[in-house]
């Protein structure tokens, strides 16, 4: 590919919001599993226990979905470990931060190279082994539903599925605009009834999951600003990543 050739595919990626840098050979390579679903083309359906129409839900339903909201819009700051399992039953491990509306990080321990981060209207994925860096808009992915600045899921999504226990809740989600993905959600109950995120997993076109279990989860503690931010900055690989 010659230079003028290279420099004219970067240009029509930044004009579509999406761009891909390094190597020729490595531009076209798709993305890997990641936490928030980014690059996917996403399904229509995700695995789901129960259906509903969107727009009837009985009290114990319509109960759940605004307890839900709830805990969203009561975190301002989360941070915590992640275990990411893809469909081929690889793990990778790391740690997190999220800061609402919209900012996240996701910190990949070695062997990944990935890191993953968002200021709010566009997501970044770094992929340090292949040197590649690819953009895409937030509202691309199905994680905006739960990072809006006032999440009310009755608003942004369908509800595909809700299933509630005692001491679990989780709730099946797909975004209403076409383009965008969908997810499940799970959440430990506990003293109060009180709702702590357990893991969430992410369902691509071909029916590929990708499970993100977080522990070690902490709010109110605010993040330095530079996580969110496109810029060179970087976490040391510490033993305890892992």
């Amino acid at each position: 590919m010659t230079a003028f050739k290279t420099l004219a595919v970067a240009v029509v990626g930044l004009a579509f919001g999406l761009v891909t840098v390094g190597a020729d050979a490595r531009a076209e390579t798709k993305p890997k599993q990641n936490a928030v679903g980014a690059g996917s083309a996403w399904s229509g359906t995700i695995n789901s226990n129960a259906n509903f129409d969107g727009a009837t839900y009985d009290d114990a339903q319509l109960a759940a979905i605004k307890q839900i909201d709830g805990y969203f819009n009561g975190i301002k700051h989360l941070r915590g470990r992640f275990a990411q399992t893809d469909s081929q039953n690889r793990t990778l491990k790391g740690r997190f931060f999220v800061q609402w509306p919209g900012r996240f990080r996701f910190d990949y321990a070695r062997p990944s190279r990935l890191l993953i981060y968002s200021d709010g209207r566009f997501l970044r994925i770094e992929d340090l082994e292949l040197k590649t860096s690819e953009t895409y808009a937030l509202k691309s992915t199905p994680f905006r539903i739960i990072l809006a600045k006032n999440v009310n899921i009755l608003r942004d999504a369908k509800v595909l599925g809700i299933n509630q226990s005692d001491t679990e809740l989780s709730i099946a989600l797909q975004d209403k605009k076409e383009d965008s993905g969908a997810m499940r959600l799970r959440f430990a109950r506990g003293e109060g009834d009180a709702l702590t995120l357990t893991s969430w997993v992410i369902t691509d076109a071909q029916g590929l999951d990708t499970r993100i279990d977080v522990s070690q989860l902490e709010t109110g503690k605010p993040a330095s600003p530079k996580l969110f931010k496109p810029e060179k900055f970087r976490f040391p690989q510490q033993g305890n990543n892992n």
